[in-house]
């Protein structure tokens, strides 16, 4: 794979061993790329709309990619955000946080959809049909 690879162990790392290249966290990338598109969204001269984020989704595997095993929804007392998860939600929330401060000046306003959490206690599986082959049983009844 070259010098540079993603680890199946660790999903939210990017590792490069070539001499001289610095190693960052998905969650720089990602942060980034957010607060370009926010800046983008502050920089408009004439947008004076609303501007609305729906949060991360995090990943509802239990054992690995597409393993679709749990049949009921977990209790908030249940499951935590942690890990990789964390790891894109809170970039995410700080640059928004730093778009509403900003774009309070100019007279933008930013919402949040927060769903995180919600979706945080989906089962494994998937909601309906759609996004898989016909012959895949992807959801399950409670």
């Amino acid at each position: 794979m070259g010098a540079c690879e993603l680890p199946m162990f660790n999903p939210s790392h990017f590792f490069c061993n070539i001499k001289n290249i610095t190693d960052y966290p998905m969650s720089y990338g990602y942060q980034r790329a957010f607060s370009t598109a926010f800046k983008a969204i502050l920089d408009r001269e004439n947008f004076k709309g609303v501007t609305y984020l729906r949060s991360f989704a995090p990943s509802h595997f239990q054992v690995g990619e597409w393993n679709c095993l749990r049949k009921k929804p977990w209790r908030s007392n249940e499951v935590i955000l942690e890990s990789s998860n964390l790891d894109l939600y809170i970039p995410q929330m700080k640059e928004f946080k730093v778009a509403v401060r900003k774009g309070k000046g100019s007279g933008l306003r930013f919402r949040a959809m927060d769903t995180t959490h919600a979706m945080l206690l989906r089962p494994e599986g998937h909601p309906s049909r759609y996004g898989h082959w016909p012959e895949e049983n992807v959801t399950h009844p409670v």
